[in-house]
C-alpha cells in the first residue's frame, strides 16, 4: 500500500514538472520566434525572408544569443561576419576598412538590419544598422509672417480657451497654428518637412566580447532606440540619427570571412520584449562543456529542467 502511495505521489510530481516545463517553453519560444539551438561558425546558413516574421509594428524586434569566441585571431585583419539580414552575399568582400565594407558604392553589405560583426583587431562585437535620411527640417527660427503663409495653417478650429495642441500646433503671435513640420502632413508645402535625396548610413554600437568564455548578448530595438544587453543587464543605449531601413532580405550566418566560434540559443522575436524577459533568456544556459557543470546543474535545477541537469554531468 505504501508503495502504491509513493508511486502515486511520484507520478503527480512528475506530471506537475512536465506541465511546468511545457508552459515554460510555450512562453519562451513562440511560433513567431526564430530559434536556433546551435550555429557554428564553420557552417553557412541562410533563412528566407518569408521564414522570418516581420516585426509586428514594422520596426521593433528583439535578438539575443549566447556566443563563444574560440579564436579571435582567425581571419585576423578582416571584419568577420557573424550574421546579417539584408544584402545578398554574392562574393567575399575582405577588408579591414569599415567604410569600404558598408558603403553603397561598393554594393557589399550596404543594407543590414541588423548586421553583427567581429572587429579585425580585437574581440569587440559590432551591432550595425542601416539608416536613411529622407527629410530635412527648416530651422525653428524661420520667421512666420502670417497664418496665411504657405506651409502655415490655422489651428483655430481646434483651439479651446488658452490651449493649443502641442503635438501638432504651436502658439505664434497669439495664434494657434500648425507647426511647419506638421503642415506638410496635410498637403501644404512650405518651410517645414522637406523631402531630400535619400542619404544612407550604417550606424553601429560596439561591445566587448570575452575571449573563450560563453557570453549572452541581446538587443531590443524600439523604433529609433537600441538597448543592448550583456548577460541580461542593460549595457548600452543608442539613439539612431536616421530612420532605420526595414528590409526584406534574407538572414545570413557565417558568410565568407567569418569568426571562429559558435552561437547558442539564438532567438529572433518580432517585437520588443520586456527587460525582465531578456534576463530570463540570459539564464537559459545551453548545455555545453564551455560552461562549468556545477553552474549548469544549479541553473537547470532552479528551472526544474531535471533531464538537462542530469545530462550536464555527461557533457
Amino acid at each position: 500500500m505504501n508503495k502504491l502511495l509513493i508511486g502515486f505521489i511520484f507520478g503527480i510530481i512528475l506530471i506537475i514538472l512536465i506541465i511546468i516545463i511545457v508552459l515554460y517553453y510555450r512562453t519562451t519560444y513562440t511560433s513567431d520566434t526564430l530559434y536556433i539551438e546551435r550555429q557554428d561558425s564553420n557552417k553557412r546558413t541562410e533563412f528566407e525572408h518569408s521564414y522570418i516574421k516581420v516585426p509586428k509594428n514594422g520596426f521593433d524586434y528583439t535578438m539575443c544569443f549566447f556566443i563563444y569566441n574560440n579564436d579571435y585571431t582567425n581571419n585576423f585583419d578582416y571584419w568577420k561576419h557573424v550574421l546579417h539580414k539584408g544584402s545578398n552575399v554574392e562574393y567575399n568582400h575582405k577588408t579591414n576598412n569599415w567604410y569600404n565594407l558598408t558603403t553603397r558604392n561598393n554594393r557589399a553589405y550596404q543594407d543590414q538590419n541588423p548586421g553583427i560583426w567581429m572587429n579585425p583587431k580585437n574581440t569587440k562585437m559590432r551591432l550595425a544598422f542601416s539608416t536613411q535620411q529622407n527629410y530635412s527640417y527648416s530651422s525653428t527660427e524661420t520667421p512666420i509672417e502670417s497664418i496665411d503663409q504657405s506651409g502655415v495653417v490655422s489651428c483655430l478650429s481646434y483651439k479651446e480657451a488658452h490651449t493649443c495642441p502641442s503635438d501638432t500646433c504651436k502658439w505664434y503671435n497669439g495664434e494657434c497654428v500648425w507647426s511647419n513640420e506638421n503642415a506638410i502632413m496635410f498637403g501644404h508645402s512650405g518651410n517645414g518637412k522637406q523631402e531630400i535625396n535619400t542619404k544612407y548610413n550604417v550606424e553601429y554600437v560596439d561591445i566587448d566580447i570575452p575571449y573563450k568564455k560563453v557570453t549572452h548578448i541581446g538587443f531590443i530595438l524600439e523604433h529609433q532606440v537600441l538597448n543592448v544587453y550583456y548577460n541580461g543587464k542593460l549595457r548600452k543605449i543608442h539613439k539612431f540619427k536616421g530612420e532605420l531601413v526595414p528590409n526584406k532580405g534574407q538572414m545570413y550566418f557565417n558568410y565568407h570571412t567569418t569568426y571562429d566560434g559558435s552561437l547558442f540559443n539564438f532567438n529572433y522575436i518580432p517585437f520588443a520584449i520586456e527587460p525582465s524577459k531578456m534576463y530570463e533568456y540570459s539564464r537559459d544556459l545551453p548545455n555545453i562543456k564551455h560552461i562549468p557543470k556545477n553552474e549548469r546543474f544549479a541553473v537547470y535545477i532552479q528551472k526544474f529542467k531535471i533531464m538537462d541537469a542530469i545530462k550536464s554531468f555527461f557533457i
